[in-house]
């Protein structure tokens, strides 16, 4: 309901968004009791904190120009010049070729600098986080900034933009603390390292082979640790009944 409310709502302020939520909470059905009220009091946290955002957004000069834009663009592989025909991406006759990628999304706000350069936001509403070395890189960020680099928002804006990222962010709203917190990826300008990395991704997901590391020092989850139990054969919960 928050992610609703802030794409219907995306500029209001802490009463309004309490408003809002005593008129529409009871769309959740939620049980009339201490887990419930425990989930309202939750919801209005985050509103607060999305409320708390918007000034900040204000403070640093920037403005929303859209929110919940889906886009759609095709990267060639390198050294090929023009896009395939027809939408999608054409398959390599060599398995080894470099493969073009479709990058498809949904940005949750997309807001403008004074110089017109799009900031990418995605609101986050989970109670965990990314340390700031990960952000320096984080995929999904950098995902969104290769999509304003090959023109993705092209035309999907209230106002024109470029194509020169000023950044883009996660907005924690979910997390413990009182204030949201502002996790930003700095502006891709000089060396485009998002690009590669999309077609480096499409070119993993496209071959005969898909390799996944059993890898438990970088896990958390299940009594492995491993990062991906569910589909991992070395793990209980990946392993297929036809195996000993």
């Amino acid at each position: 309901m928050v992610h609703s409310i802030a794409e219907e709502h995306p500029e209001a302020g802490g009463a309004e968004y309490r408003h809002v939520l005593d008129q529409r909470w009871d769309e959740l059905e939620m049980p009339q009791n201490w887990e419930g009220a425990r989930d309202r009091e939750r919801a209005e946290q985050m509103l607060k904190k999305l409320a708390a955002y918007n000034l900040m957004m204000r403070a640093g000069n920037r403005h929303l120009v859209g929110r919940e834009i889906p886009f759609e663009i095709i990267i060639p592989a390198p050294g090929v010049a023009t896009e395939p025909a027809g939408g999608e991406p054409d398959a390599p006759g060599d398995p080894d070729a470099p493969r073009t990628a479709l990058l498809r999304g949904v940005v949750d706000r997309v807001e403008a600098d004074e110089e017109g350069n799009p900031w990418v936001v995605d609101l986050k509403t989970g109670k965990s986080q990314p340390s700031g070395k990960d952000v320096e890189r984080h995929p999904q960020l950098g995902a969104y900034q290769a999509a304003i680099i090959n023109g993705a928002l092209a035309g999907k804006t209230a106002e024109e933009l470029t194509r020169v990222p000023a950044g883009a962010a996660l907005v924690q709203l979910g997390t413990s603390t009182k204030s949201p917190r502002e996790q930003a990826q700095e502006a891709i300008t000089t060396e485009d390292w998002a690009t590669p990395m999309v077609l480096a991704a499409a070119q993993l997901m496209g071959d005969a082979d898909f390799l996944s590391r059993h890898d438990p020092a970088r896990g958390g989850r299940s009594g492995s640790n491993c990062r991906l139990p569910g589909i991992c054969p070395l793990c209980s919960e990946g392993r297929q009944v036809t195996e000993p």
